[in-house]
Protein backbone atom coordinates (compact mmCIF):
# COMPACT_ATOMS: atom_id res chain seq x y z
CA UNK A 1 0.00 0.00 0.00
CA UNK A 2 1.40 3.53 -1.03
CA UNK A 3 1.92 5.57 1.86
CA UNK A 4 0.30 9.28 1.36
CA UNK A 5 3.30 11.92 -0.12
CA UNK A 6 4.47 15.22 1.64
CA UNK A 7 2.83 17.05 -0.98
CA UNK A 8 -0.54 15.59 0.19
CA UNK A 9 0.02 15.76 3.53
CA UNK A 10 1.09 19.81 2.91
CA UNK A 11 -2.33 20.17 1.29
CA UNK A 12 -4.33 18.32 4.17
CA UNK A 13 -2.59 20.52 6.65
CA UNK A 14 -3.42 23.66 4.66
CA UNK A 15 -7.02 23.06 4.05
CA UNK A 16 -6.80 21.55 8.31
CA UNK A 17 -4.79 23.67 10.31
CA UNK A 18 -5.88 21.97 13.12
CA UNK A 19 -5.00 18.39 11.41
CA UNK A 20 -1.26 19.87 11.97
CA UNK A 21 -1.91 21.20 15.62
CA UNK A 22 -3.12 17.78 16.67
CA UNK A 23 0.26 15.62 15.03
CA UNK A 24 2.19 17.80 16.53
CA UNK A 25 0.59 16.95 19.77
CA UNK A 26 0.51 13.21 19.15
CA UNK A 27 4.21 13.65 18.43
CA UNK A 28 5.01 15.42 21.60
CA UNK A 29 2.99 14.11 23.97
CA UNK A 30 3.97 10.32 23.49
CA UNK A 31 6.82 8.62 21.64
CA UNK A 32 4.64 5.22 21.87
CA UNK A 33 1.78 6.94 19.77
CA UNK A 34 4.47 8.61 17.61
CA UNK A 35 5.99 5.01 16.65
CA UNK A 36 2.84 3.43 16.05
CA UNK A 37 1.51 6.21 13.79
CA UNK A 38 5.12 6.64 11.61
CA UNK A 39 4.62 3.16 10.91
CA UNK A 40 1.08 3.19 9.75
CA UNK A 41 0.87 7.00 8.81
CA UNK A 42 -2.31 6.31 6.67
CA UNK A 43 -4.39 5.73 10.01
CA UNK A 44 -4.05 9.20 10.59
CA UNK A 45 -6.72 9.98 8.45
CA UNK A 46 -9.08 7.01 10.98
CA UNK A 47 -7.74 9.18 13.74
CA UNK A 48 -9.31 12.48 12.28
CA UNK A 49 -12.91 10.80 12.15
CA UNK A 50 -13.18 8.88 14.60
CA UNK A 51 -11.65 12.13 17.50
CA UNK A 52 -10.74 8.48 19.55
CA UNK A 53 -14.33 7.26 20.63
CA UNK A 54 -15.10 4.22 22.43
CA UNK A 55 -16.21 1.69 20.62
CA UNK A 56 -18.43 -1.26 22.27
CA UNK A 57 -17.01 -4.34 23.18
CA UNK A 58 -19.69 -6.40 20.83
CA UNK A 59 -18.90 -3.91 18.13
CA UNK A 60 -15.04 -4.38 17.92
CA UNK A 61 -15.10 -8.16 18.40
CA UNK A 62 -17.73 -8.62 15.19
CA UNK A 63 -15.28 -6.26 13.63
CA UNK A 64 -12.00 -8.20 14.07
CA UNK A 65 -13.73 -11.53 14.10
CA UNK A 66 -15.01 -11.01 10.47
CA UNK A 67 -11.48 -9.96 9.24
CA UNK A 68 -10.13 -12.93 10.54
CA UNK A 69 -12.42 -15.85 9.69
CA UNK A 70 -11.98 -14.75 6.03
CA UNK A 71 -7.94 -14.54 5.89
CA UNK A 72 -7.05 -17.75 3.85
CA UNK A 73 -4.07 -18.82 6.37
CA UNK A 74 -2.84 -18.12 9.75
CA UNK A 75 -0.28 -15.41 8.64
CA UNK A 76 -3.35 -13.69 7.51
CA UNK A 77 -4.60 -13.56 10.51
CA UNK A 78 -1.82 -12.61 12.52
CA UNK A 79 -1.23 -9.72 10.07
CA UNK A 80 -4.71 -8.73 10.45
CA UNK A 81 -4.44 -8.80 14.77
CA UNK A 82 -1.42 -7.00 14.20
CA UNK A 83 -2.75 -4.22 12.06
CA UNK A 84 -5.91 -4.01 14.48
CA UNK A 85 -3.37 -4.09 18.05
CA UNK A 86 -1.74 -1.01 16.37
CA UNK A 87 -4.66 1.24 14.88
CA UNK A 88 -6.81 0.25 17.67
CA UNK A 89 -4.28 1.20 20.32
CA UNK A 90 -3.73 4.56 18.41
CA UNK A 91 -7.70 5.41 18.47
CA UNK A 92 -7.57 5.20 21.79
CA UNK A 93 -4.39 7.18 22.46
CA UNK A 94 -5.49 9.93 20.52
CA UNK A 95 -8.91 9.98 22.20
CA UNK A 96 -6.25 9.83 25.51
CA UNK A 97 -4.19 12.58 24.32
CA UNK A 98 -6.01 14.51 21.80
CA UNK A 99 -9.28 14.55 23.96
CA UNK A 100 -8.50 13.97 27.44
CA UNK A 101 -10.71 11.17 27.91
CA UNK A 102 -10.96 9.72 31.60
CA UNK A 103 -8.12 7.11 32.91
CA UNK A 104 -10.75 4.85 33.39
CA UNK A 105 -12.62 4.92 29.81
CA UNK A 106 -8.95 4.18 28.34
CA UNK A 107 -8.08 1.67 30.24
CA UNK A 108 -11.13 0.20 29.98
CA UNK A 109 -11.01 0.67 25.54
CA UNK A 110 -7.52 -1.00 25.90
CA UNK A 111 -9.23 -3.64 27.95
CA UNK A 112 -11.73 -4.34 25.29
CA UNK A 113 -9.14 -4.13 22.70
CA UNK A 114 -7.49 -6.95 24.38
CA UNK A 115 -10.17 -9.16 25.00
CA UNK A 116 -11.47 -8.35 21.20
CA UNK A 117 -7.88 -9.48 19.81
CA UNK A 118 -7.63 -12.47 22.12
CA UNK A 119 -11.06 -13.88 21.28
CA UNK A 120 -10.25 -13.66 17.54
CA UNK A 121 -6.82 -15.28 17.89
CA UNK A 122 -8.38 -18.40 19.98
CA UNK A 123 -11.26 -18.68 17.39
CA UNK A 124 -8.61 -18.59 14.16
CA UNK A 125 -6.89 -21.11 16.54
CA UNK A 126 -9.55 -23.53 17.24
CA UNK A 127 -10.12 -23.41 13.27
CA UNK A 128 -6.41 -24.70 12.53
CA UNK A 129 -6.59 -26.96 14.56
CA UNK A 130 -9.73 -28.83 14.08
CA UNK A 131 -8.37 -29.07 10.32
CA UNK A 132 -5.41 -31.04 11.95
CA UNK A 133 -6.83 -33.11 15.08
CA UNK A 134 -10.16 -34.50 16.03
CA UNK A 135 -12.27 -32.59 18.16
CA UNK A 136 -12.73 -33.65 21.71
CA UNK A 137 -16.33 -35.25 22.58
CA UNK A 138 -17.65 -36.31 25.77
CA UNK A 139 -19.45 -40.01 25.33
CA UNK A 140 -22.83 -38.39 24.91
CA UNK A 141 -21.25 -36.85 21.46
CA UNK A 142 -21.29 -32.93 22.62
CA UNK A 143 -17.92 -31.65 22.12
CA UNK A 144 -15.92 -30.94 25.29
CA UNK A 145 -15.97 -26.98 26.53
CA UNK A 146 -13.06 -24.59 26.27
CA UNK A 147 -12.99 -21.10 27.70
CA UNK A 148 -10.15 -18.20 28.17
CA UNK A 149 -9.95 -16.49 31.66
CA UNK A 150 -8.55 -12.83 31.86
CA UNK A 151 -6.33 -12.24 35.00
CA UNK A 152 -4.92 -9.36 36.69
CA UNK A 153 -5.37 -6.28 34.84
CA UNK A 154 -6.54 -7.62 31.81
CA UNK A 155 -9.89 -9.32 34.19
CA UNK A 156 -10.68 -5.91 36.19
CA UNK A 157 -10.65 -3.76 33.09
CA UNK A 158 -8.34 -1.57 34.20
CA UNK A 159 -4.89 -2.21 31.30
CA UNK A 160 -2.71 0.38 30.38
CA UNK A 161 -0.51 0.57 27.35
CA UNK A 162 2.20 -0.87 28.92
CA UNK A 163 0.77 -3.83 30.39
CA UNK A 164 1.40 -7.32 29.59
CA UNK A 165 -2.00 -9.73 29.47
CA UNK A 166 -2.58 -12.50 31.62
CA UNK A 167 -4.54 -15.48 30.66
CA UNK A 168 -5.77 -18.44 31.86
CA UNK A 169 -6.95 -21.54 29.42
CA UNK A 170 -9.75 -24.13 31.05
CA UNK A 171 -11.10 -26.79 29.29
CA UNK A 172 -13.66 -29.55 30.53
CA UNK A 173 -12.15 -32.50 31.37
CA UNK A 174 -13.67 -35.80 29.40
CA UNK A 175 -16.47 -38.03 31.50
CA UNK A 176 -15.57 -41.20 32.39
CA UNK A 177 -18.97 -42.77 31.42
CA UNK A 178 -19.19 -44.75 28.59
CA UNK A 179 -15.25 -44.03 28.10
CA UNK A 180 -14.35 -47.83 27.25
CA UNK A 181 -16.94 -48.41 25.38
CA UNK A 182 -16.61 -45.93 22.83
CA UNK A 183 -13.69 -46.87 20.73
CA UNK A 184 -13.35 -43.50 18.94
CA UNK A 185 -13.27 -41.22 22.68
CA UNK A 186 -10.08 -39.28 22.86
CA UNK A 187 -7.33 -40.29 25.58
CA UNK A 188 -6.98 -37.71 28.55
CA UNK A 189 -3.71 -36.95 27.05
CA UNK A 190 -4.71 -36.40 23.40
CA UNK A 191 -7.28 -33.74 24.81
CA UNK A 192 -4.83 -32.54 27.00
CA UNK A 193 -2.71 -31.63 23.20
CA UNK A 194 -5.50 -30.89 21.29
CA UNK A 195 -6.32 -27.76 23.49
CA UNK A 196 -2.82 -27.13 24.40
CA UNK A 197 -2.12 -26.81 20.91
CA UNK A 198 -4.57 -24.39 20.33
CA UNK A 199 -3.80 -22.32 23.54
CA UNK A 200 -0.19 -22.34 21.74
CA UNK A 201 -1.13 -20.93 18.50
CA UNK A 202 -3.66 -18.37 19.86
CA UNK A 203 -0.36 -17.11 22.22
Amino acid sequence: QASRSPQSWLALFEREPDGLRTLVTLFTSSQFASELLIADPEVFDMLRMTAGQPVELDVLQDEILAEVLAASDQRSVMRILRDYRRRETLRIAYGDIVHGQASDVVAQQLSILAESIVQAAVVAAEREIKDRMKVPQQPTGRPASFCVIGLGRLGGAELSYANEIQLLFVYEPLESRGLHSHPAQLRESQVDDYFQRIGLLAV
